[in-house]
């Protein structure tokens, strides 16, 4: 008994059944929306870049402040690396919900809108608390940018534009023709 020849490839496979190619293509805007990306969510990209960076230079300054106070310096030195590694963590996070917002993404505006809030009553309280040092005070105004132009109409005319590739063909079998 022989069996037949196998040349690797599954005859009926094809790349875009799997994952059409419009989903690897920049998402287009309405027809209602301005042509390219509006300047608001270049904006909130931008302001959220400077908030992870005022994020980061306060967390510096934490970290600098636990090294001075520390009576024994390993834990210290440790406290500091935990403080400053886990705002560049969350940093890292947060830019990368901004790149997706800039592209497009509408889950990641949604999710961005909610971080910016929380992180807005945070830095409120915290300027409330030390009213005297300027990063809490930035990172409110920050994070209220942030909030306000993501609702802007530009940038709600940017996110509802239709997805190609969630949109059902209207080709041969389907359904709207």
């Amino acid at each position: 008994m022989t069996l037949p020849a196998y040349s690797g490839r599954h005859s009926t496979f094809d790349a875009t059944t799997v994952l059409p190619v419009a989903a690897l293509e920049p998402r287009a805007p309405s027809a209602g929306a301005p042509p390219g990306r509006p300047a608001v969510v270049e904006a909130v990209f931008w302001l959220a870049v400077a908030q992870a960076l005022a994020a980061l230079a306060g967390a510096g300054i934490l970290g600098l402040i636990l090294l001075a106070v520390s009576t024994r310096p390993p834990e210290g030195a440790i406290a500091a690396a935990v403080v400053v590694g886990g705002t560049l963590l969350a940093d890292a996070g947060w830019v990368l919900l901004a790149w997706r917002v800039r592209a497009g993404g509408a889950a990641a505006r949604v999710v961005l809108a909610v971080l910016a809030g929380m992180g807005l009553l945070i830095a409120l309280l915290f300027s409330l608390v030390a009213f005297t040092v300027l990063l809490p005070v930035i990172g409110v105004a920050l994070n209220a940018g942030v909030l306000v132009l993501l609702f802007a109409p530009a940038s709600n005319a940017w996110f509802r534009a239709p997805d190609p590739a969630l949109t059902p063909s209207t080709g041969p079998g389907s359904p709207r023709r």
